[in-house]
């Protein structure tokens, strides 16, 4: 068995919309399967809910806890759902004259919520300043571009080059689970100033 195994089966239920495997070691001579989950357009799976009581129990009921996974230990399970981590951005615009600044600012905002929306990212997937650069200065219209912030919300406005999502892993206590890096979905978490 292995863990895209694990990942077919947990994605099989229909209200799961993203799912990752991942082999943890715990001690030195033991280990377990987790999988980080996401509800359809990234809910978070309640440990006490009915979804998340009906794939711990499927698993546990399919797999065989005596195999090892990959020649490693993986006598244990653990299932989570995902920590959702939110981002804004701020930036100023350089519009060519020849196009009107609100279309082209609409534009550029379509196309980051696309980018960054749940659909597109991969848990433990980094955003960056220059894919944001290179998706702004893809839209016709914009000239040039400054990132003045790119921030996890929450967080001071300030600029990061890259903001981290992290996969799961052991803290030596307790399972933390991936990480999902999304762009805030509240209005004014893209800040534009056209120039």
């Amino acid at each position: 068995i292995s863990l895209q195994d694990y990942e077919y089966f947990i994605g099989g239920f229909s209200s799961i919309g993203k799912v990752i495997a991942t082999q943890l070691q715990t001690t030195a001579n033991s280990g377990m399967v987790q999988a980080t989950i996401a509800g359809r357009n990234g809910a978070i799976v309640a440990p006490d809910s009915n979804l998340y009581a009906q794939i711990k129990q499927a698993v546990e009921e399919a797999r065989d806890p005596t195999l090892s996974l990959g020649g490693g230990p993986a006598s244990q399970f653990s299932l989570e759902s995902y920590q959702r981590l939110l981002f804004n951005i701020k930036a100023n615009l350089w519009i060519n004259r020849q196009y009107v600044a609100e279309t082209v600012v609409r534009d550029v905002k379509k196309v980051l919520k696309e980018a960054f929306a749940f659909e597109k990212r991969a848990f433990a997937q980094d955003v960056t300043a220059a894919e944001i650069l290179q998706l702004i200065q893809s839209i016709k219209g914009v000239d040039g571009v400054d990132l003045d912030a790119l921030y996890l919300d929450g967080y001071d406005k300030t600029f990061n080059q890259f903001l981290e999502a992290k996969p799961a892993s052991w803290n030596g206590l307790e399972v933390e689970p991936a990480q999902l890096l999304l762009l805030n979905p509240v209005s004014g978490a893209i800040e534009l100033e056209t120039r």
